[in-house]
């Protein structure tokens, strides 16, 4: 699948940037990507020597719950469902079973369709 080559050939508007425009989804989609980059860059910064333990207790714990979070809040928008299709997927490296994931029973239920 190739990307659009602008902004024009996408019918659907990007997720609003203010906080208070945002939905709780894509407020809490931001803290997540924030928090991963923040593990990121501290991981680099301690020269990749840095424990599991430590690594989960600073950032992955709460990043798991700020997904677990998203993931079972109800979808109100095309951003939102994107969020959680990113979040479902792992950023599109992992690839959920189509009949029993939550992201394709919420995408299922939102398009009106039965599993095949």
């Amino acid at each position: 699948m190739t990307e659009p080559k602008d902004s024009s050939a996408i019918a659907m508007t990007k997720a609003d940037d203010s906080e208070s425009g945002a939905s709780p989804i894509m407020q809490k989609f931001k803290a997540y990507q924030s928090l991963i980059a923040k593990a990121d860059d501290y991981f680099g910064a301690m020269d990749f020597n840095v424990s599991d333990d430590e690594m989960d207790r600073r950032f992955h714990y709460r990043a798991e719950a700020l997904k677990g979070e998203i993931l079972a809040a109800p979808t109100t928008s095309a951003a939102d469902f994107a969020a959680k299709m990113i979040l479902a997927t792992n950023n599109g490296e992992l690839f959920p079973k189509w009949d029993n994931a939550a992201i394709w029973i919420e995408a299922r239920a939102l398009t009106d369709s039965v599993a095949a």
